[in-house]
Formats: structure tokens, sequence, C-alpha cells
């Protein structure tokens, strides 16, 4: 149902977990949901004419982790940090079994404050 609390992978697929690990440099809100950390795989198939071809497919994170509290994308969405030091995330995905390697996309930060101007083209 759409109200799930446990995620697990089913037959053909594998659930990975990834941990990442950053750091807050100051004070200041930072609102992160599993919804936006995605792995990226090629996959192998097999198109309309018979032959083999290499797909690029982006699965979205099924759940995220903070201080091993999870957060389950269909039950509960974000975590909140608001002090300044380490950080480390695990995040979720269920991928096809027969993927051996994957990319994780994941929001990041730049040091720096965006300006905003009153004028037009400035």
């Amino acid at each position: 149902g759409f109200f799930e609390t446990t995620i697990s992978a089913k037959e053909g697929y594998k659930l990975f977990v990834v941990t990442l690990k950053g750091i807050v440099t100051g004070p200041c809100i930072i609102i992160i949901g599993a919804e936006e950390f995605s792995a990226i795989y090629e996959e192998e198939t097999t198109n309309n004419k018979g032959e083999k071809e290499t797909r690029l497919n982006v699965k979205v994170s099924s759940a995220i982790a903070k201080d091993d509290s999870w957060s389950i994308s269909s039950v509960t969405s974000s975590y909140y940090i608001y002090e300044p030091g380490p950080i480390i995330l695990k995040v979720a995905f269920i991928l096809p079994e027969k993927i051996t390697n994957f990319f994780v996309r994941y929001p990041a930060l730049a040091k720096g404050k965006a300006t905003i101007s009153a004028q037009a083209g400035e």
C-alpha cells in the first residue's frame, strides 16, 4: 500500500544501502528527502529488432537514514539539519540484482550565499 513501513526487494532485485559522508559548515536549515537521491545505472536490453543495447536507468531512493533512524519515502519525507558538523546519511535503493555498479546522484550545497538584485539583469 501507499504507507508501507518496511522496504524489501522483490524477486530479481536487491536492496543496496549507500553511506554518504559530508560536513555542514555553518548553522543553517537543510531539508533532505529520500526522493532527492537517485541511483543511475546501465542495463542491457533487447530492442524491438532483437538487437542488444545498453540504456541508462534512474531509480529514486526508497529510504534515507540519519543516526540509524530510517525515513521511508511513502511514510515520512524529510530530515531537517540545523547544526554545523559532520553528517552521515544512509540511502537505500532497490535495484535489479544483476547490477554490478551504479552512480549515486545527490543534492550538494555550494559554499556561499546568493544575492538577489533589485534590478533585472544584474
